[in-house]
C-alpha cells in the first residue's frame, strides 16, 4: 500500500492490504509499532490535516474525520465515487477531485467543509470553478493546496492541446494561471515548502516554483532514475516518502543539487520506506 508522512513528519500513515481489506494504519516515524484505525476497512485514499491531528479518508462510500489520539470518526460528506486527488488546508476546506459518481462523469474539483459534517448539516460539495467550455476543458483534477491555502495546483485536460497543462487556482476565484503542459501519464502532484513543484510522470522530477509570483524557475531536476512511476508524498519538513523501483537497492538516499553541483538550502534527503509499502 501506499506510505504518507503527516505534515509535522512526525508520522506515517500507510495502507494496508490484508485478509480483511485494504485499511489505513499509523506509525511514529522511527518506530517499529504500527496501530490500525477502526472505522477504515474498504478505504480507497486518505490525507493529512494540516496539524497532523486528523486524517480523512475515503471509506464505504463516505469522506470520514479521524482524530488519530483518540479514534473518533465525524462524517463530513457522502461522496459515491473514487476521488482525484485531495488537499486540506488551515481553514479547515478540503478540494477533491470529483471523478465518476453515482454514474455521472463531473470531472471537477469540489470544496467540503472539514469542520461542518453531515451531521451538523454540512457536507455539501461545492464545485471551486466551472470547466471552461471556451478552451473546451474536460477535466479539472489532483488539487494540491499551496502553503496561502488560498492557491492551489491542479490539472487541465482539454480538447485543445495548448489549454491541457498544470495550473495554479484559487478559492477567491482569480483567474488560473497555466504553469506547464500536462505530462503524461500524470501519476503524482505535490508541492515541497521549500519552493519546489514534484511530479511524477515516467520518472520524477522537481522544478523550483515563487508560490507569491506563481512563477516557474529554472529547469526541472530529475530526481532519481531508481523510482518506480506511481505516488510520492511529503510532507512539511520536506520528508519525501516514494516507492522504490524493484530493481533498487535496499537503502538508498537523494539530495537535490543545484546546476553548480552545490546542495540546495532547505532540501532533504529521500529515503525509501518500502519496509511499509
Amino acid at each position: 500500500g501506499m506510505a504518507f508522512p503527516s505534515p509535522d513528519g512526525r508520522n506515517i500513515g500507510y495502507l494496508s492490504q490484508a485478509e480483511d481489506g485494504r485499511s489505513l494504519w499509523i506509525r511514529p516515524i522511527g518506530s517499529q509499532t504500527s496501530q490500525k484505525l477502526a472505522g477504515t476497512d474498504n478505504t480507497i485514499a486518505a490525507a493529512w490535516s494540516p496539524d497532523s491531528r486528523y486524517l480523512a479518508v475515503f471509506v464505504d462510500g463516505k469522506i470520514k474525520k479521524i482524530d488519530v489520539a483518540s479514534g473518533a470518526i465525524q462524517i463530513l460528506a457522502d461522496f459515491a465515487g473514487a476521488p482525484i486527488g485531495f488537499s486540506w488546508n488551515r481553514d479547515g476546506v478540503i478540494l477533491l477531485g470529483r471523478g465518476r459518481q453515482n454514474n455521472t462523469a463531473y470531472n471537477d474539483i469540489v470544496r467540503i467543509s472539514a469542520t461542518g459534517g453531515v451531521s451538523a448539516g454540512g457536507g455539501e460539495m461545492k464545485p471551486v470553478m466551472a470547466l471552461d467550455a471556451a478552451k473546451q476543458e474536460t477535466v479539472h483534477a489532483v488539487p494540491e493546496f499551496l502553503p496561502d491555502g488560498n492557491h492551489f495546483l491542479y490539472a487541465v485536460v482539454s480538447k485543445v492541446p495548448e489549454n491541457t497543462g498544470i495550473y495554479v487556482g484559487s478559492l477567491d476565484g482569480k483567474p488560473s494561471v497555466r504553469l506547464m503542459p500536462l505530462p503524461s501519464p500524470l501519476n503524482g502532484l505535490g508541492y515541497v515548502p521549500q519552493g519546489y513543484i514534484l511530479i511524477s510522470s515516467n520518472g520524477h522530477t522537481a522544478q523550483r516554483f515563487d508560490p507569491n509570483s506563481l512563477k516557474l524557475e529554472g529547469e526541472p531536476i530529475p530526481l532519481a532514475a531508481t523510482l518506480e512511476n506511481g505516488g510520492f508524498t511529503v510532507s512539511e519538513t520536506g520528508l519525501l516518502f516514494y516507492r522504490p523501483s524493484r530493481n533498487a537497492l535496499p537503502t538508498r538516499e537523494l539530495t537535490w543539487f543545484d546546476r553548480t553541483g552545490k546542495p540546495l538550502d532547505g532540501a532533504s534527503s529521500i529515503h525509501p520506506v518500502s519496509q511499509v509499502s
